[in-house]
């Protein structure tokens, strides 16, 4: 029996990280157009990168991610992770949002 190679298909994917507390706390629009924001952000500013070159070939195949934090420390917790482990995602969340708590 003939072996098959499998060929190996790598998928891009961004992720876009939420913070729950302004969840609660923001109007749902506000929210989803910070959420854009980030996600273009980090298309600028890795823009050069092969990596974000190759995701933006393929437009019609974009894969996004949206995962919920629980609130601003978890957020910091995650991005110093990302920085840490040099992971290739590409992580650029508003931690820094001022809100009246």
């Amino acid at each position: 029996m003939a072996r098959h190679a499998q060929a190996q298909v790598s998928v891009l994917v961004q992720y876009v990280v939420l913070r729950g507390d302004l969840v609660e706390k923001w109007p749902l629009g506000a929210l989803v157009a910070q959420a854009c924001h980030a996600s273009t952000a980090a298309l600028h500013l890795y823009r050069e990168d092969p990596a974000t070159q190759a995701y933006l070939e393929k437009l019609d195949s974009m894969h996004k991610v949206v995962l919920r934090v629980r609130h601003r420390l978890q957020a910091e917790v995650l991005y110093d992770v990302c920085i840490y482990t040099k992971c290739l995602i590409f992580v650029y969340i508003y931690i820094y949002i001022k809100v009246d708590t």
